[in-house]
């Protein structure tokens, strides 16, 4: 507007009209209006406001380039710094690292057997590199062990506290839109939970941090499927424990006693009444040492033995359960019998399974055992009295899964030998994988060659007098 109104005050205005004669018309026709050095009329020539014009064209530009000229540069100077930042975080600890590497190289450096060394040489200026072995000292007992007597009780170890972070929900889905991306920041936040929890366990619990569950560690007294006495507890794992707890080392009670005595008293005054066999059957379960006729009077026999295990059987079926797991069989004396007078004449090739092997597969044989349940299917556990040496009850706990046979010996003494031991029960570790091998289908259990294992634990508890091993292996059961 300066500029406008300046060229309009320029302006002059057109004087009045004065007769002008002729010579001077024809002058002023004669002259031609001249342009100026820069192509542009002068005033008489009616063009000053271009001149204007194409001045105020260049403050503009210059302003323009100014303002981008300014723009650009504080645009760069902010982008240095965002990427500076960026950058000294990402480099900053790995600065930290690397000097620490070079510290430990320091150390290092002192304690190994050989080193680098710049040596100098004939010539200035071109050293020559070479490899020099240290010189340790040697200890009088260990030999050369390298070791600094200096500051060998100087290095302590301090425990410092590992710092869990506090780790924010960066998966949710106002900060990442996209599925894909939100799912893999998901894992990465599970992982470093993971992380933290794992942490967690290396600091010491104070009152704000929850308490760890304690994890038991059974005695190898614990580890029994009995109670033994009671300062010991009954802790069975991997299986639900019973209500009623069994305790087979308990006391018997007082009026069983005297319901027994009654039966044994009446039979005196009554012989007809009860037959001698079961009469003998409980006087030498009940009469003391010192009142055995002879040395061997109160030895078990096989009939005993017959007699406990239909009373375990029977007491399987009783509800609550009195044992450990519904998974076990007691076997009857007549299948060991069985067992160990067919070993004599077996051949795991030409062998097949008979009607009465496989009613004993299936729990339906003998006919006063039937239980109904399948080997490996239904069992895991088969229980059974056997006798070795011609004068000593063991216990058996033949463990179908995991093909091994436990053997529970209360006099070690009789027979010292294991491999006797694996001898007398050779008859039970080939021939109960050959029945399953025969009854087992392959998607169940694969078929195996392989004879189960038989170990004698050497922990359990023995018995002092000789002629006691037919009740203690009733008394394991």
């Amino acid at each position: 507007m300066d500029l406008v109104e300046t060229s309009v005050t320029k302006r002059t205005k057109r004087k009045e009209s004065i007769p002008m004669n002729v010579s001077e018309d024809s002058a002023n026709k004669d002259k031609k209006a001249k342009p100026m050095e820069d192509g542009r009329y002068n005033a008489d020539g009616n063009d000053t406001p271009s001149t204007a014009m194409l001045t105020m064209l260049k403050t503009l530009t210059e302003k323009v380039d100014n303002m981008n000229t300014n723009m650009a540069t504080k645009l760069m100077a902010g982008l240095d710094a965002a990427i500076g930042t960026k950058v000294d975080v990402i480099i900053g600890p790995l600065i930290e690292k690397v000097a620490i590497l070079e510290m430990e190289m320091r150390k290092m450096k002192g304690k190994m057997s050989w080193m680098v060394e710049i040596k100098s040489t004939s010539q200035d200026g071109i050293p020559a590199r070479h490899v020099v072995k240290k010189v340790t000292k040697t200890c009088k007992k260990g030999g050369d062990m390298g070791l600094d007597k200096n500051n060998l009780f100087e290095n302590k170890v301090f425990k410092t506290k590992i710092q869990v972070p506090h780790l924010l929900d960066t998966a949710s889905e106002e900060t990442w839109s996209d599925t894909k991306q939100r799912e893999k920041i998901r894992k990465v936040s599970d992982g470093l939970d993971e992380i933290a929890a794992a942490a967690r366990k290396f600091n010491k619990p104070t009152s704000s941090t929850p308490q760890l569950k304690r994890q038991t560690k059974l005695a190898s007294s614990q580890l029994f499927p009995f109670i033994g006495n009671s300062t010991v507890k009954r802790i069975i794992t991997g299986v639900i424990p019973s209500v009623l707890a069994y305790d087979p080392f308990a006391v018997v009670e007082d009026t069983k006693i005297r319901n027994l005595l009654h039966f044994l008293l009446d039979d005196e005054e009554e012989p007809d009444r009860t037959s001698e066999c079961s009469v003998e059957f409980y006087k030498v379960l009940i009469t003391p040492r010192e009142e055995w006729r002879t040395p061997t009077y109160c030895w078990l026999t096989n009939w005993h033995m017959w007699s406990a295990m239909h009373m375990f059987h029977k007491r399987s079926l009783c509800d609550p359960l009195p044992y450990h797991s519904q998974r076990i069989v007691f076997l009857d004396q007549c299948v060991i019998i069985k067992l160990v007078s067919d070993f004599k004449e077996f051949n795991p090739k030409t062998w097949s399974a008979t009607n009465i092997y496989k009613g004993i597969f299936n729990g339906t044989y003998p006919a006063d055992r039937i239980t109904n349940k399948k080997w490996l299917q239904d069992v895991d556990h088969l229980y059974a009295c056997h006798f070795i040496n011609g004068n000593h009850w063991v216990a058996l706990d033949i463990d179908l899964g995991k093909e091994t046979i436990h053997v529970y010996d209360s006099i070690l003494s009789i027979v010292e030998d294991n491999k006797e031991i694996r001898n007398v029960c050779r008859p039970f570790a080939k021939m109960i994988p050959t029945i399953l091998n025969a009854m087992v289908p392959t998607t169940l259990r694969k078929k195996s060659d392989k004879q189960f294992a038989v170990r004698r634990l050497r922990t359990v508890p023995q018995n002092e007098k000789p002629g006691d091993c037919g009740v203690y292996t009733i008394k394991v059961k």
